[in-house]
């Protein structure tokens, strides 16, 4: 079902009674989106396609409501003929909210861990009356699910900078987590959102089709670790199969005090293998139903990359309906992200002292 609301999603407007077709994307600590396609004289459509902003609310069975934005009178079609035109709406996920809002002047936090900061920028949004009638789980005593956070560091942040970017900054860093739940923004410390459901998809019964990319770009036989021009670089190497391929890698400022050897075997180990993508389409199944058994964050049992069970992390959710039923697609992500977001953690746990963000 989906609703049509007024821009704060305070007020109720309508029920949209004739939808063609629609598509849902979650992804993974980032924005979703929606599509929707109705007629133009459809019941509600009057609601939603107006020169005004509007927040579109979508009700699943045994699933968190999902909260969408429809802004900047956004919709196409070929004419304006009531009884035969269809009408294309394009919607931002509810954390869209989060980018239209910029720090006033530049802040800096100092020894302060992800949850102060986005309390306190989320905080001073609102006070502006910004992000309404939305919610905030999670803080700086301990994150959306009770557990302290691991990590405190120092950061500065310019005038420019919108909370969006900011939890973007934070994600990219491996400093935590976040996902939108209802109006609710939950935000967990890394791998916070992690849980491993029970049960193997099976190709040919769960799996209608389970494409693999493999790419062998990202294999390294040699490194070079250079640091400032004053050091020089430190070269590493392994032996693999096929040709050599060198790679550089450039240490950062806050972990300087890493041995360049040692961060060049982590390099290595985490560029040994190809990088292989996974992404399934799922059958209709009462086991495996999106944003109610699993959804972004969780890690899904597969056998579909033919080396045995495995756990992938769900990455993204995508759903469609329409003439054709449902379909359900999910991306499992990639190896090389897991390799190097373990890289990353295994070097800031060599680094003593705080994590500079620039």
């Amino acid at each position: 079902m989906f609703q049509v609301y007024n821009e704060t999603g305070a007020a109720g407007l309508s029920v949209l009674e004739a939808v063609t077709d629609w598509a849902i994307s979650d992804v993974l600590c980032d924005v979703g989106a929606l599509s929707l396609t109705l007629p133009l004289d459809t019941v509600g459509a009057e609601h939603l396609l107006v020169d005004a902003d509007r927040q579109v609310r979508v009700l699943m069975a045994g699933a968190p409501d999902m909260w969408f934005v429809a802004d900047d009178d956004a919709w196409a079609g070929v004419s304006d003929h009531p009884g035969s035109e269809l009408r294309q709406v394009a919607c931002r996920g509810l954390a869209a909210v989060f980018d239209e809002w910029f720090l006033d002047g530049a802040v800096t936090f100092e020894n302060r861990n992800p949850g102060d900061v986005v309390a306190t920028v989320f905080a001073a949004g609102q006070s502006a009356g910004f992000f309404q009638g939305v919610t905030l789980l999670g803080g700086g005593t301990a994150d959306a699910s009770g557990n302290p956070w691991p990590t405190s560091f120092n950061v500065d942040y310019d005038a420019d900078k919108s909370l969006l970017a900011i939890m973007k900054q934070l994600t990219d860093a491996r400093l935590m987590e976040w996902r939108m739940v209802g109006r609710q923004l939950r935000i967990y410390a890394p791998n916070g959102l992690l849980s491993s459901l029970p049960g193997v998809l099976q190709p040919g019964g769960d799996v209608l089709s389970a494409p693999v990319t493999r790419s062998r770009r990202s294999v390294a036989t040699h490194v070079q670790v250079a640091g400032d021009e004053a050091t020089p670089p430190t070269i590493r190497s392994q032996a693999l199969p096929g040709r050599r391929q060198r790679m550089t890698l450039l240490q950062q400022p806050t972990d300087s005090a890493v041995d360049p050897a040692v961060a060049g075997d982590l390099y290595l180990a985490a560029h040994a293998a190809p990088d292989v993508q996974l992404s399934h389409e799922l059958a209709d199944s009462a086991d495996w139903v999106p944003w109610v058994t699993y959804r972004p964050g969780d890690q899904l049992p597969t056998v579909a990359a033919g080396d045995g069970v495995e756990l992938w992390r769900v990455q993204q959710v995508a759903a469609r309906g329409g003439v054709d039923g449902v379909q359900i697609s999910v991306e499992l992500g990639s190896l090389l992200k897991v390799a190097e977001e373990r890289l990353a953690d295994q070097v800031a746990v060599l680094s003593p002292g705080v994590r500079v963000l620039g």
